[in-house]
C-alpha cells in the first residue's frame, strides 16, 4: 500500500457515543466560523458535527483540506470527507469526489476506491445511524396514538383560550412585552388602554401531554404582549388521556393563542384592520421573495398565524422544499409537524434526525424523548442520554430535566448516577424550578445519593405533589411513594446503607 493510502487510513476521525464536547455547536455557528475566516474554529466545528452524520459538515470539510483552509492541503483527505457527503447526496459532492479521484494514477485507483468503501462501512450513514438515531419499531397500519375519554370516546387535543386580558392593568405592572417577538411588533402598533388593540397579543406554544394527558414542558415560541393568563389557562389544561393500542402514552402537541388562535374571518374585521393589512403586506414579500431565509421567514408567519392562508397544506409544502434545500430549523418543524399529525412517522424522524445533526437544541430535545417515550420508537436509553446531554448543552431546561431523569430512573443500572444527576439539576435557572418534574427528581436524587437524605427527599417530593396539583397532573404514583416514605406525615428512618435503588 502507497505511503499516499496510508495517509488516507491514517486520516479517519470520528468520536464514540460520549466523547463529543458537551457545549452549544450548531451548524450556523460552524458556517459564521468561516465566513469570517476562523478557519480552525470552523475546521473544530465542522468536525464535530461530522461525528453525528452533518452532509455539509462533510462536505465543508472537504473544501477545508482540498483548499487548506486551517489545516494543511491534501486532496485524498478532501475526497474522504467529500465521498461521505456524496454518500448523502449533498449538493455536488459526488462530482467532487469523481474529479479528485480521476486525478489518481492507474494504480493508485482502486486502492483508493477501496479505502473509500472501507471508510463508509465504518463510518458511513448505516453506522452513524444505528449509533446515534432512533430505531423505527414495525407498527401494523392504522395505528395511531389516540386521545381517549374516560367513556372511550375520541376527544379533540385543540385549545383555545378565551382570556380577554385588561392589558391596561398589565402594561402598569408589567410594561408592553416581556417577551421576544419574531413577527415585527410594529405591525401591531402601539397599544393604548382604550383601543382594542390592548388586547391584541399572540403565542405559539410547544409543549407535551403526559400519559394522564396533563401538560408538561410548556415551550413559548412565537410570542408577542402580556401571555401569562392564557398561558395559565394552558398549562392547567387536562386534556384526554394519549392512548396507542389502548396503552397511555405521552405526545407532543402545539397551541395557538391570542390572535394567532383566531379565524381569519374574525381577524379581517374593521377592529384588526391595521394589523391584518399590515402583516398581509410584510407576508406577500415574503412569499414572492427568492431567498431561503424569507422563504424560512414566511413558513413562520404561517406557523404564527395559521388563518393567513386557506390551503392547510401550504406550510408543509413551504417546509418541505426548505428542509430538501438543508435548513435546519425547517428540518425540525416539518418533522414535528409530521409527527404532530401522525401523517408518515418514518418522515418525521428523518427529518428531526437532520435537524439535530445540524444542532438544533429542540430538534435534539425531541429526539431524547422519542427515544424514552414514543410507541413507534426502539426505546434506548443510552442514545436518550446522548442526546439529552446535547441539547443541555445549551441549557435547554426540558433536556436538562430529561437528562436527571435518566441518571436517577434509568432501567439500565450503569446509566444511574445521583451526583451527575445533581449537577444537571444545579444548571435549571432559578426562574425555571416552579415545575413539578424538577421538585421530583430533586427527591429522587436525595433518596438515591449514597448518603441518602429521606428528610430533604420527603420535603421535595411534597412539594412536587403540591406543584403538581395546581397544574392538574395525576399525583397517585407521587402520592404512594411518599406515603412509603412516611408514616403519620413523619419521615421514617431508613438505613443509610442501604442500596440506593430499592
Amino acid at each position: 500500500m502507497t505511503k499516499m493510502i496510508k495517509r488516507l487510513c491514517a486520516l479517519v476521525w470520528v468520536g464514540s457515543l460520549t466523547a463529543l464536547p458537551l457545549r452549544a455547536m450548531d451548524i450556523f455557528q460552524a458556517n459564521e466560523h468561516f465566513q469570517v475566516g476562523q478557519y480552525e474554529q470552523a475546521l473544530n466545528d465542522y468536525q464535530q458535527l461530522a461525528e453525528l452524520g452533518n452532509a455539509q459538515a462533510f462536505y465543508q470539510l472537504g473544501l477545508m483540506h482540498y483548499q487548506g483552509l486551517g489545516t494543511e492541503a491534501d486532496r485524498f483527505k478532501a475526497l474522504m470527507w467529500f465521498s461521505l457527503a456524496a454518500e448523502q447526496q449533498f449538493s455536488d459532492a459526488q462530482q467532487v469526489s469523481a474529479d479528485i479521484l480521476a486525478l489518481a494514477t492507474e494504480e493508485q485507483g482502486p486502492a483508493i476506491e477501496q479505502v473509500l468503501t472501507a471508510i463508509k462501512a465504518r463510518y458511513g450513514m448505516a453506522v452513524v445511524q444505528q449509533k446515534y438515531f432512533p430505531t423505527l419499531k414495525s407498527v401494523p397500519d392504522g395505528y395511531k396514538i389516540e386521545f381517549v375519554d374516560p367513556d372511550g370516546s375520541a376527544a379533540s387535543v385543540d385549545f383555545h383560550d378565551k382570556y380577554d386580558i385588561n392589558i391596561s392593568e398589565a402594561l402598569v405592572t408589567t410594561g408592553l412585552s416581556q417577551e421576544s417577538a419574531s413577527i415585527d411588533y410594529l405591525l401591531l402598533g402601539r397599544p393604548n388602554a382604550v383601543t382594542a388593540q390592548d388586547r391584541n397579543y399572540f403565542a405559539v406554544v410547544d409543549y407535551e401531554i403526559g400519559r394522564d394527558g396533563s401538560v408538561r414542558n410548556p415551550q413559548p415560541l412565537q410570542v408577542n404582549g402580556y401571555i401569562k393568563p392564557a398561558l395559565s389557562l394552558l398549562i392547567t389544561k387536562r386534556f384526554a388521556q394519549p392512548k396507542f393500542d389502548d396503552q397511555a402514552v405521552s405526545f407532543f402537541q402545539r397551541s395557538y393563542l391570542g390572535m394567532s388562535g383566531y379565524n381569519r374571518a374574525f381577524i379581517r374585521t374593521e377592529q384588526f384592520e391595521r394589523f391584518y393589512n399590515g402583516l398581509n403586506r410584510r407576508v406577500k414579500k415574503l412569499k414572492s421573495s427568492s431567498t431561503i431565509d424569507d422563504q424560512y421567514q414566511y413558513a413562520v408567519a404561517l406557523m404564527t398565524f395559521p388563518w393567513l392562508t386557506a390551503d392547510k397544506h401550504e406550510l408543509q409544502g413551504v417546509l418541505a422544499r426548505l428542509s430538501t434545500a438543508g435548513h435546519p430549523l425547517a428540518q425540525y418543524e416539518l418533522g414535528s409537524l409530521l409527527y404532530r399529525e401522525q401523517q408518515d412517522i418514518s418522515a418525521a424522524v428523518h427529518w428531526l434526525n437532520e435537524a439535530s445533526k445540524a444542532g438544533v437544541t429542540k430538534a435534539r430535545y425531541r429526539l431524547g424523548r422519542l427515544l424514552l417515550d414514543s410507541p413507534y420508537v426502539e426505546r434506548d436509553e443510552h442514545k436518550a442520554l446522548f442526546w439529552f446531554k446535547q441539547a443541555a448543552a445549551d441549557t435547554y431546561t426540558p433536556a436538562l430535566l430529561g437528562a436527571a431523569e435518566i441518571t436517577l430512573l434509568a432501567t439500565e443500572p450503569s446509566l444511574q448516577n445521583a451526583e451527575q444527576a445533581g449537577d444537571f439539576l444545579a444548571q435549571v435557572p432559578e426562574n425555571e424550578q416552579r415545575n413539578p418534574d424538577y421538585e421530583f427528581l430533586q427527591a429522587m436524587r436525595f433518596y438515591s445519593q449514597p448518603s441518602r437524605d429521606l428528610a430533604k427527599a420527603v420535603d421535595h417530593l411534597r412539594d412536587a405533589i403540591s406543584l403538581a396539583n395546581t397544574f392538574n397532573w395525576d399525583v397517585t404514583d407521587w402520592e404512594k411513594r411518599l406515603s412509603a416514605w412516611t408514616s403519620n406525615g413523619k419521615v421514617l428512618v431508613t438505613d443509610v446503607d442501604k442500596p440506593a435503588n430499592d
